[in-house]
């Protein structure tokens, strides 16, 4: 298949987090990927994890290195360095140590905010300080997050003061589970989705790097050329730090809030 897709949020950099465990599980995962029409790849493993386990000089190398070898097989696929970020009071801080990282060197950021039902005090705070560095922060897979799934309105908060939102293919087709794909088909009508993405983790199982199917879901709710865009033209921009146009959602009304939360 050659679609062109970019997939902004991926762990297929081997043995650092939860995703790939070796070099071997990592070229399958982008050799599926590149089946699939993903040319471009942003390598994002938890920051914590990063940290705790490489550092930052480490990683840079890491990259190098599997880019070496996935050339070296054959598999027309190119990383890039990111990191998925997770939500933290002093995660602008961070930023000069090199502890978070933006896409590619750009000015977005993908930040992951927990699954819990409340939101932290500080979020707002947090995304603020990024948007005053003049970043773009990209909120990770808002499906799984149970206090935006409970008040979707928090999300459309976020969007309409900069943010953008990054929803997971198998999210999209139920892979993951019917709750995850109920949540991201609402965020979907609502307009709050920019970006499609992998999260892919494994190359078995429902986490697998693939986008193109969570591109088909998504055209039977926004068209087949807002879905394909949100697969290759804006992701293509994040990487390239260009600007990301986007319709702020419209405000929702406390009626119809209070009846979501029923």
């Amino acid at each position: 298949m050659t679609a062109g897709f970019v997939d902004i949020h991926n762990h297929t950099l081997p043995a650092v987090d939860d995703g790939a465990g070796s070099i071997e599980d990592s070229l399958a995962m982008a050799s599926i990927a590149a089946e699939d029409g993903i040319e471009t790849v942003v390598l994002t493993p938890h920051s914590k994890d990063v940290a705790e386990s490489l550092g930052s000089g480490t990683f840079q190398e890491s990259v190098r290195q599997l880019q070496e070898a996935v050339t070296a097989a054959g598999v027309p696929v190119r990383f890039l360095v990111g990191l998925e970020n997770h939500l933290e009071p002093d995660l602008t801080d961070k930023l000069d140590t090199g502890l978070a990282l933006t896409m590619n060197g750009s000015s977005y950021i993908l930040v992951e905010l927990p699954f819990s039902p409340i939101l932290p005090i500080f979020t707002d705070y947090v995304l603020s300080s990024l948007r005053l560095r003049g970043l773009t922060p990209i909120i990770a897979h808002p499906e799984r997050c149970d206090a935006l799934v409970g008040d979707p309105e928090l999300l459309a908060g976020m969007v309409r003061l900069g943010s953008l939102a990054q929803v997971t293919s198998t999210s999209l087709t139920g892979r993951f589970g019917p709750e995850y794909r109920k949540a991201a088909e609402t965020f979907l009508e609502r307009g709050l989705v920019h970006v499609i993405a992998s999260d892919g983790h494994s190359h078995r199982g429902p986490r697998v790097p693939v986008i193109s199917d969570g591109v088909e879901a998504a055209a039977r709710i926004v068209g087949d050329e807002r879905a394909l865009g949100m697969a290759i033209a804006v992701p293509r921009a994040i990487v390239e730090g260009r600007p990301v146009e986007s319709e702020l959602p419209p405000t929702q009304s406390a009626k119809s809030r209070r009846f979501w939360r029923r």
